[in-house]
């Protein structure tokens, strides 16, 4: 349990991420 809530935290750090280099490659 503890890792899949590590992970859902790992995934919206990651999304955040992408957006911005997307953003800066626009």
């Amino acid at each position: 349990m503890k890792d899949s809530i590590v992970f859902v935290c790992y995934s919206e750090e990651f999304e955040i991420e992408l957006l911005t280099i997307w953003r800066k490659s626009l």
